[in-house]
C-alpha cells in the first residue's frame, strides 16, 4: 500500500491549498451557484460532523491498539534477545504477527489526509514503519549466501543511526527498518531456531570482527522493535495533532477514496493468494495478517449506521456493501483459493462502484 502514499500526499497538498482559500471567496463562490439552497446548509454541516465523529471514533482505538501492540512486540523481542528459547522465539513471532495485523487497521486511518499534515515526514515515516518488500539478503543470510546482509557485515556497527543510514539507501528493497526487516530476523528465509539468537548486552564492547551473527541478530531485532514502538508513538501524536476538524469540502469523498485504495490493496493480495500461494510462502501468510487487520478496520466503518446511510445517499447499494464486507472477511479467514477468488470478485465490484462515485462531479475529491 505504500505506493499509494505518494498519491495521498498529492491529495493532502491539494486539499491543504483548497482549505487555505480566503473565506470571502468561498462564500462568494457558493452564493453564485445557481442551485445553492441555504436551507440545505445545516443538514450538510450535520452530515459532515457525523462523518468526522465517526472517523475519529473508529481510528482512535485502532491507533491506540497499534501503540500497545508494538510495545508488546518490543517486550517479547527483548525477552528473546536476553534468553533465546523455543518459548521466547514463539512469543516474539506471535507478537510480530499480532502487531502487523493491528497495523493493517491503523494504517487505514493514517492514510486519511488530515488538515495541516506535513506530507514529506508522513511518507518518510510510513517507509520507516512498513517499507515492503524487504530483500531478505540485505538484512540477513539467505540460502546460498550464508554471510550476506547487515547481520553478517563485520564493518557495520549496529545502532539505530547506522540502520537509518542504510534504510533504502540505493534501492527500495534495501529495507533495514520496520515490520518487514524485523520479519526477516524473526522468521528467516528458513525456519528460525533459538540458537540463531544470542544475548547482545555486551556487544558494544566486542570488536566488530568478533561479533557473532546470533548476537548481532538479537541486537538488530531489539533495535527494530524499539523503533516500531517509537514510531507508533509518533503516529499517535501525528493523529492527535492533525485529526480535526477535517476539510468539509472533501471529507466524504476522501474517506471513500481511501477505502477504494484499501480495497485495491486487498484485491491485489487476494488475487495473488487465489493463484495457489496459500501456505506455500511465509510472505503470503503475513500478507493475510496485514489484510486481516485492514478488512477488520473496514468492517468497523461498514457496520456503522451513519456510514450505511451516507453510502445509500451516494448511490451505492448497501447490500453490495455488506456482501463485500462478508467476502473480504473470507480473505483473512479461508485458505481455499476458490474463496479468495469469490472474495476478490466482490471487492473488485465495490471498487468499481467507488471509482464511479469518485469520478462523479458531485464528490470533488481533488480541487481543479
Amino acid at each position: 500500500m505504500a505506493r499509494y502514499i505518494l498519491a495521498l500526499i498529492a491529495v493532502i497538498g491539494l486539499a491543504g491549498c483548497s482549505s487555505e482559500a480566503p473565506a470571502p471567496e468561498t462564500q462568494d463562490s457558493a452564493s453564485q451557484a445557481p442551485e445553492a439552497d441555504a436551507t440545505d446548509l445545516p443538514e450538510v454541516s450535520e452530515q459532515k460532523a457525523l462523518w468526522q465523529s465517526m472517523t475519529l471514533a473508529q481510528c482512535e482505538p485502532l491507533l491506540q491498539g497499534h501503540q500497545e501492540q508494538t510495545a508488546v512486540l518490543a517486550s517479547q523481542v527483548s525477552l528473546l534477545a536476553d534468553a533465546p528459547t523455543a518459548d521466547t522465539l514463539r512469543g516474539a513471532q506471535s507478537a510480530w504477527r499480532q502487531a502487523l495485523s493491528n497495523w493493517g487497521g491503523a494504517s487505514l486511518c493514517l492514510q486519511y489526509p488530515l488538515p495541516s499534515a506535513s506530507p514529506i515526514p508522513h511518507g518518510a515515516r510510513w517507509q520507516r514503519t512498513a517499507a515492503a518488500p524487504a530483500l531478505a539478503g540485505f538484512v540477513d543470510a539467505v540460502p546460498g549466501y550464508e554471510d550476506s546482509g547487515i547481520v553478517h557485515d563485520e564493518t557495520m556497527a549496529l545502532t539505530l543511526q547506522t540502520l537509518l543510514r542504510q534504510h533504502q539507501v540505493t534501492d527500495d528493497g534495501e529495507v533495514s527498518l520496520g515490520f518487514y526487516a524485523l520479519e526477516v530476523l524473526l522468521f528467516g528465509s528458513v525456519r528460525r531456531e533459538p540458537g540463531d539468537f544470542a544475548p547482545a548486552a555486551d556487544l558494544d564492547s566486542i570488536p566488530l570482527t568478533e561479533q557473532t551473527p546470533a548476537a548481532r541478530r538479537s541486537r538488530m531485532a531489539t533495535l527494530l522493535a524499539l523503533d516500531l514502538t517509537s514510531q507508533a508513538s509518533v503516529w499517535q501524536d501525528y493523529w492527535d495533532d492533525h485529526a480535526g476538524p477535517l476539510n468539509p469540502e472533501t471529507d466524504t469523498a476522501t474517506l471513500l477514496w481511501v477505502w477504494s485504495r484499501a480495497l485495491e490493496d486487498a484485491t491485489r493480495i487476494g488475487e495473488s493468494l487465489a493463484r495457489g500461494q496459500i501456505g506455500r510462502a511465509l510472505s503470503s501468510e503475513h500478507d493475510l495478517l496485514y489484510l486481516n487487520g485492514l478488512t477488520q478496520a473496514l468492517a468497523h466503518w461498514w457496520s456503522d449506521p451513519t456510514t450505511l446511510e451516507q453510502v445509500e445517499q451516494a448511490g451505492i447499494s448497501t447490500s453490495d456493501w455488506r456482501a463485500t464486507d462478508d467476502r473480504l472477511a473470507a480473505l483473512s479467514a479461508d485458505s481455499e483459493p476458490e474463496a479468495f477468488a469469490a472474495a476478490t470478485e466482490r471487492a473488485a465490484r465495490l471498487l468499481r462502484e467507488l471509482s464511479r462515485l469518485l469520478d462523479s462531479a458531485s464528490l470533488p475529491l481533488m480541487p481543479a
